[in-house]
């Protein structure tokens, strides 16, 4: 059987697995940069809201809520170049960063919590670790990508690590799972500030 390359972008067909914020970047490149028509790129998606870890749900009456926290800083080049090309749903002649940026400058965030349940502040003045698990903690900065293979989180901690406030910080904020990536996890780490008794560690791997 003989395969034909298709070197025609019109005639492409891109099939993108889940519709993420990976999947949705490279829908806009390959329309913008690759000439493949919009129509002929097709996301697929199991749950039935789009949006990956990037999705949201509620309404302006009870709340919205989104899986996992975003940072959205001017110096993400690439993620502000991606989104000047795509118009705002209100207002087509102004981009998705021009909002956004408008938007950041009217209603400066003011978040008065870290955590909460049943509507209450939690104390976080305490991330509620072990020394075990703080030292657990340590040696993951430490260990290199490669030793970690495909291992998950769960795999690395003990049970009562996913009962404590780090726990539940962490993965609100960066939508993980006890099931993901030990090594997504150890990135995050070496970026992040750790906060623990009051002494602030900049943790640089």
């Amino acid at each position: 059987m003989t395969r034909t390359r298709n070197r025609t972008p019109e005639n492409a067909h891109v099939y993108l697995i889940g519709s993420g914020i990976a999947s949705l970047a490279s829908a806009v490149l390959l329309i913008r940069d690759a000439g493949v028509p919009g129509r002929n790129i097709h996301i697929l998606e199991k749950d039935r809201i789009a949006g990956g870890a990037l999705d949201g749900s509620g309404d302006a009456e009870h709340g919205f809520v989104a899986r996992g926290g975003q940072m959205h800083e001017r110096h993400y080049a690439c993620y502000w170049d991606l989104l000047s090309g795509i118009p705002s749903l209100e207002n087509p002649e102004v981009s998705v960063t021009d909002e956004t940026f408008e938007f950041n400058e009217r209603l400066i965030s003011h978040g008065q919590a870290r955590l909460l349940k049943d509507g209450r502040r939690l104390d976080v003045s305490s991330y509620g670790l072990s020394l075990a698990q703080q030292a657990r903690l340590l040696k993951l900065l430490y260990e290199s990508e490669a030793s970690l293979g495909d291992r998950k989180i769960e795999d690395w901690f003990d049970g009562a690590f996913f009962g404590t406030n780090f726990w539940f910080i962490w993965s609100t904020m960066f939508a993980f799972q006890r099931w993901s990536s030990l090594a997504e996890m150890r990135r995050l780490c070496g970026a992040s500030f750790i906060w623990w008794r009051g002494c602030r560690i900049w943790v640089a791997c």
